[in-house]
């Protein structure tokens, strides 16, 4: 009931948002409307995508079924709570890819295309690595925080945790597969994004039903890793393909991946030491936690711009900006 509440206000603000600026757009049942058709094989292509991942959700809850109980509990909040950073990052990001791009590939601008989808892999990459790397790190002390209380035990929680881990390792090619799934269906590629949408859902099936590996809750996670990352190859291959996209470079993947774990490693450090000397007092797990999070930022940015990141620079302007703005209100 909370839920539906708050989306029928979040509808109504947005609704009167739009009628300040422009007329309201009242639904209408002419086809012949130009653009229509279009609009209709984009979305029946994120439409099916979005349904074969969501299949493998079905499926997975279906197996953990006849895993011991809690199974499908554990699997549903890890799997969710790692939705989390791929909803601010991966989300967000995707849909400025995919209205910039249907707005380029209309006027034929195909190189602007491509320089504005390359920028915008570099920021889902750099963000989704972090966030990944970030929550790698906090997953145990997250969960212990949020969701250990009451019927849900230590043990639920530490299942929940390992469960986490893997689906970590999804978070940044998860971010960078909706800005390309969403470029590829703007320039017309809606069947190759089907077929790769239906590839990953078939390796979900081969690692699940092949018997290579023992049936348990980190296998099904591991499927949905193999598969995301699997989707991210095929995606930036099929691009690459039909855009002029600059070829990936292993200096800034090796420098993104010590960026990362780095992070991971003074989150982690933090919060054992934090855990281990801090004395009992009202909010300490979340003062720990919080502590942590802003720890992995600060480093972040640190050595992201020693190693000349750009990402990195660009972030430590927007917060410098913004903390001096509040500081002059403040004045």
């Amino acid at each position: 009931m909370a839920f539906l509440a708050g989306a029928g206000v979040s509808l109504l603000w947005l609704i009167i948002q739009l009628l300040k600026v422009s007329r309201f757009p009242w639904p209408t049942f002419n086809w012949k409307v130009p653009g229509q058709r279009r609009f209709l094989l984009d979305f029946g292509t994120l439409l099916v995508s979005q349904i074969l991942l969501q299949a493998y959700s079905l499926l997975a809850f279906h197996l953990a079924s006849e895993l011991p109980t809690g199974s499908i509990t554990w699997l549903e909040t890890a799997f969710r709570f790692h939705f989390f950073p791929v909803a601010l990052v991966g989300v967000s990001l995707g849909i400025v890819a995919g209205d910039e791009s249907a707005d380029l590939a209309s006027r034929g601008e195909h190189q602007r295309l491509a320089q504005m989808l390359t920028r915008n892999q570099r920021l889902a990459a750099f963000l989704g690595f972090l966030a990944g790397a970030g929550l790698l790190a906090t997953s145990n002390s997250i969960i212990d925080t949020l969701f250990v209380r009451g019927e849900f035990s230590p043990e639920d929680g530490l299942n929940t945790a390992n469960i986490l881990w893997w689906y970590c390792f999804a978070v940044p090619f998860a971010c960078m597969n909706i800005g390309l799934q969403r470029t590829a269906i703007a320039i017309g590629l809606r069947k190759k994004v089907m077929l790769i949408s239906l590839v990953g859902l078939g390796l979900q099936l081969g690692i699940l039903f092949s018997q290579i590996l023992p049936m348990d809750t980190g296998t099904i996670a591991l499927a949905y890793v193999a598969s995301t990352i699997l989707s991210w190859i095929f995606l930036k291959w099929t691009l690459h393909k039909n855009l002029e996209l600059p070829r990936p470079r292993i200096v800034a993947g090796l420098k993104l991946l010590i960026l990362g774990i780095m992070v991971q490693q003074a989150a982690s450090y933090s919060i054992h030491y934090l855990d281990e000397y801090l004395p009992q007092f009202l909010g300490r797990d979340l003062s720990i936690l919080g502590f942590s999070i802003v720890t992995g930022i600060f480093l972040a940015l640190v050595v992201g711009q020693r190693l000349r990141m750009k990402e990195a620079h660009d972030m430590w302007i927007v917060i410098k900006s913004w903390t001096v703005k509040r500081s002059d209100q403040a004045r």
